[in-house]
């Protein structure tokens, strides 16, 4: 029988339906010091989307051998001398700058630490290779590598019943409740849970030989993030997750953690780094209703748009090259940056977008690919071409820095990005041409920063009246907030 197709609403209430009839105090959930639903509940919600709402699924991906016998990297010695302060990076948040690449996140937030005058490094846990930039690092991802591969060997021959019975409770609650799940693995939560206790033993041990106060994680929901996260609880560090795209109530990695059972959820983060007061709100829902009171979100801004504003990050002259390119290549038109989701290349998933394409002629056109898709390049041009589409570039807004685009552009337009979040903070209108896009932003559809388009003629009518209302407030007079609350954090981390 094929499962109903859910929207974004329905998964997330799907998720806390199940979390609701499962009884979270049983022993099978907790592993010493670990309580696992957290791993589970953002692992159903992952699977719930790819099925439901996300592209098609390209299979599940093994842990790889290669890089289980590559060497940790620093790129420097600063990068090897102990830090009271750990920015952990996913490896995929990273901008060009010249030669240079920055991690959006924990660039800006290292050069802040850094005026103040506390030490920190960049821990890159998720990079395919050292990136090349100014910020100390440490390359860590065959770190990551290796606890995934023991993981799912110590899975395949030493397997943990547990999991098992956890996954039988999981299709229980479900089956009570109606909903129909995906099917579930008991090996692959079983390797997951060995990679991060795995990981988290080996980054804790060197967390107190540095005697680290605080870990700020982009990305904390998956293996690499909860071990860091772990580690720092174990360590007796803060742990901070740093925003870096949507959160909101439909997202199960911010939204409705109200249960929190006998001995906590050490692999949730302490601390919430926001973007903006709506994201912190999602989160502030939650943090008092019980124990879990000594949570807190902070409003921070966008670290790299803020670095951004206050002039602390530039443009090497070939990034500007690439600029001035892209601005005459529009010969007049008004730009519209098109952020694109990884996989959602088809003529289906872009059907408004392809027929504004053919209905709007007088516009340039910035298509911006997602940083884990940029093989659907191919895919898009196809489209481009087969449609006869004029007056648009891949290559400069794929890979110039997102405020620059944002500061240039007249209106963006996105399936369901979170640039509509970053393109508000900086005074631009989004257009949102899918149903999943509306749930995700619908307070900033209320607002009026956001407008649901349909179809191609509401999005061609709507562009004009979009473009026209840009105002673009970067202002760099206001000093950047970054200091400020970093300050509030490490205080509250003692």
């Amino acid at each position: 029988m094929t499962a109903p197709s859910l929207d974004a609403r329905a998964i997330a209430s799907h998720v806390l339906a199940i979390e609701r009839g499962l009884d979270l105090d049983s022993p099978d959930w907790r592993v010493g010091d670990v309580h696992l639903w957290p791993l589970y509940r953002l692992e159903l919600y992952r699977m719930l989307f790819v099925c439901h709402a996300g592209p098609p699924s390209k299979g599940v991906r093994r842990p790889e051998i290669g890089p289980v016998f590559r060497r940790t990297e620093s790129s420097s010695p600063a990068a090897d001398a102990d830090s009271p302060v750990w920015l952990v990076s996913d490896g995929i948040s990273f901008a060009a700058l010249g030669d240079d690449q920055m991690e959006r996140f924990c660039g800006p937030l290292h050069q802040a630490l850094r005026d103040i005058g506390v030490d920190s490094v960049l821990v890159d846990r998720g990079s395919p290779q050292r990136r090349r930039g100014t910020t100390p690092t440490r390359w860590w991802m065959p770190l990551t590598h290796r606890a995934k591969l023991s993981g799912a060997l110590r899975a395949a021959f030493l397997p943990d019943r547990r999991h098992q019975r956890l996954v039988e409770q999981v299709r229980l609650a479900a089956g009570r409740s109606g909903i129909v799940l995906p099917p579930l693995s008991a090996k692959r939560f079983n390797a997951m849970t060995n990679a991060v206790l795995s990981l988290a033993s080996t980054l804790a041990v060197r967390m107190r030989r540095e005697r680290v106060r605080a870990v700020f994680v982009v990305g904390y929901y998956d293996v690499g993030g909860y071990a860091y996260v772990l580690a720092a609880h174990r360590a007796g560090a803060a742990s901070i997750d740093v925003q870096h795209g949507v959160t909101g109530d439909l997202h199960m990695a911010y939204a409705d953690w109200h249960v929190e059972p006998a001995g906590g959820l050490a692999l949730l983060p302490r601390f919430f780094w926001c973007w903006a007061d709506d994201d912190a709100r999602v989160v502030e829902r939650w943090v008092g209703s019980h124990a879990l009171a000594t949570r807190q979100a902070f409003v921070g801004g966008h670290p790299f748009l803020e670095a951004w504003r206050t002039g602390s990050i530039r443009l090497s002259e070939d990034a500007q090259q690439a600029l001035d390119r892209l601005r005459i290549s529009a010969e007049g038109r008004p730009p519209v940056l098109v952020t694109l989701q990884p996989h959602l290349t088809t003529e289906e998933s872009l059907a408004p977008l392809l027929q504004a394409w053919i209905q709007q002629p007088k516009v340039a056109w910035w298509l911006r690919l997602h940083p884990l898709a940029t093989d659907d390049r191919a895919g898009i041009e196809a489209l481009l071409a087969s449609h006869g589409v004029t007056h648009w570039n891949i290559t400069d807004a794929t890979s110039l820095p997102l405020p620059v685009l944002l500061r240039d552009t007249a209106a963006h337009a996105t399936h369901s990005s979170s640039t509509v979040i970053e393109a508000e903070l900086l005074g631009i209108p989004s257009l949102v041409w899918s149903d999943y896009g509306e749930q995700l932003f619908e307070a900033h559809i209320r607002r009026g920063v956001a407008i649901r388009v349909s179809d191609g003629d509401s999005f061609v009518r709507t562009l004009p009246q979009r473009c026209d209302i840009a105002h673009h407030s970067i202002s760099a007079s206001e000093p950047s907030r970054l200091t400020g609350v970093l300050q509030t954090i490490l205080q509250a981390a003692q």
